[in-house]
């Protein structure tokens, strides 16, 4: 992708779980998971907690502004030991595994932090050629970073290695792993080591707790792209402002190379629909701001969920009340690393080294693993004025539901999949591992007696194979 100026081992069965917040009215206001992890499934459970304070907190920040680098994102590859739940319980057969927390927990927050600096650290003056002529190789082993430079969190220690590729670095279709990057003008700030009632992100300044989203209960290093993106790690470290690099790489790839896909999900969204309410129901969702979390609460991944707007505001004219919900995304800082055999990076990507295959993931499946999670906070927002979508919003609750996990899989992981295989940007070796899932779990959808019915409501010819037909929706 050029820089352009801004306007603006075997894989399972279930691929992600997804986490979802109903968002109901004012009495019913309750917190229903279904988490999107890596080739596992994982569900949660939160109650959200009630308030109506302001979040107003006082943030230092550091603006970046002027770093010129190509980056990366980071990878799927964990040990299974690096995920903690509580009170999880497994299902097996179909090879789903649902588990159910009353808020899972991470370590992590005593990190070392600068609190937050109020100067610009940037380290180039814009006119940095980021090509050949300055990078002729990609690196596949992650770089080092001194105590002050991670302190300044610019970024700018990050060098253009990480986005360029060699001869035979990339196959056909992976220009994303290729994309050439700048941080130049990209709006991105850090916040400090702040809680993430205290980032902006939410309504109120006490959403999180130890009672509600506990998985987010701790103090974190905040960054916010463009005015609504937070991007949070629980660390410091040089991997951790490499997993903030290359998200904002992912996002700029995606709003740039990808835009109606990134209008569809990120932008569009930030409204009410314009639809009238189902008979019955009485809100209308928007998404008021987004987060992304590197941390060590997923069981495989990555999952996600929408966090119940605390402060809705009842319509007088149109007699419902409106949420600005907060779809918040947690990718597993371990198992992204590249370092199991059966999970993450190293089984996509095969490479010998943990750092090519978190690298790899990093640079290329980040923005898939967005895109699909996404995906999921597209039901949650249209779960009162979409029959379908309510359907498949109910669902997760409903324990007697038929492939009760894998056809919401199936629905966003072909869109996402079928986007790629069309555009490109994401190569066929990650694109062929989650096939593998996707069949699988359209192998369960298949045997259910309301495939017919699902298939009418959802299914239409992809143009590109069969295993597509049954989609959420399509993604240009």
């Amino acid at each position: 992708m050029e820089p352009k100026n801004r306007t603006q081992s075997s894989p399972f069965p279930v691929r992600r779980a997804c986490v979802a917040v109903l968002a109901g009215s004012l009495s019913a206001a309750w917190i229903v998971l279904a988490a999107c992890s890596g080739p596992e499934v994982e569900a949660m459970t939160e109650s959200s907690g009630s308030t109506t304070t302001d979040a107003a907190t006082t943030i230092s920040t550091t603006t970046i502004s002027t770093t010129t680098i190509s980056t990366t994102t980071s990878p799927t590859a964990a040990t299974a030991a690096s995920a903690t739940s509580s009170e999880g319980t497994e299902a097996t057969g179909s090879g789903a595994t649902e588990v159910t927390s009353e808020g899972t927990t991470s370590d992590g927050t005593d990190s070392s932090t600068t609190g937050g600096t109020t100067e610009d650290t940037s380290t180039t003056d814009g006119d940095t050629d980021t090509g050949s002529g300055v990078c002729e190789a990609a690196l596949w082993e992650l770089p080092e970073a001194s105590t002050e430079e991670l302190a300044a969190h610019d970024l700018g220690w990050i060098p253009c290695d990480y986005s360029v590729c060699g001869p035979d670095d990339a196959e056909p279709g992976q220009t994303m792993l290729c994309a050439d990057f700048s941080l130049d003008g990209v709006p991105l700030e850090y916040l400090g080591f702040v809680h993430p009632n205290d980032s902006g992100a939410f309504t109120t300044d006490d959403v999180i707790s130890e009672q509600s989203i506990a998985w987010l209960n701790s103090p974190r290093h905040v960054y916010r792209y463009d005015a609504s993106i937070y991007i949070l790690t629980e660390l410091d470290d040089v991997i951790d402002q490499l997993d903030v690099y290359f998200t904002v790489r992912a996002l700029e790839v995606l709003r740039l190379d990808h835009a109606a896909t990134y209008e569809a999900l990120l932008v569009d969204t930030a409204a009410y629909p314009e639809e009238p309410i189902l008979d019955g129901l009485g809100w209308k969702n928007r998404n008021g701001s987004y987060v992304i979390s590197f941390d060590t609460s997923p069981l495989y991944i990555a999952a996600g969920l929408t966090v119940l707007d605390q402060a809705p505001v009842f319509n007088e004219m149109e007699m419902y009340t409106e949420y600005s919900n907060v779809p918040a995304i947690s990718i597993d800082r371990e198992t992204i690393l590249g370092v199991s055999e059966e999970i993450g990076s190293r089984p996509i990507y095969n490479k010998p080294g943990d750092d090519e295959n978190f690298l790899r993931y990093a640079r290329e499946g980040l923005a898939e693993t967005l895109i699909h999670e996404l995906g999921h906070r597209y039901i949650d927002r249209l779960n009162s004025v979409d029959a379908a979508m309510k359907g498949l919003y109910d669902r997760r609750v409903d324990p007697d539901a038929c492939a009760k996990w894998e056809l919401e899989e199936v629905l966003v992981a072909s869109a996402s999949q079928l986007h790629f295989r069309k555009a490109g940007g994401v190569g066929d070796t990650y694109l062929d591992y989650y096939d593998v899932v996707l069949d699988a779990n359209l192998a369960v959808v298949k045997e259910c007696p309301d495939y017919a019915e699902w298939a009418e409501t959802f299914a239409s010819p992809s143009g590109v194979h069969e295993r597509y037909d049954l989609r959420l929706l399509d993604l240009e």
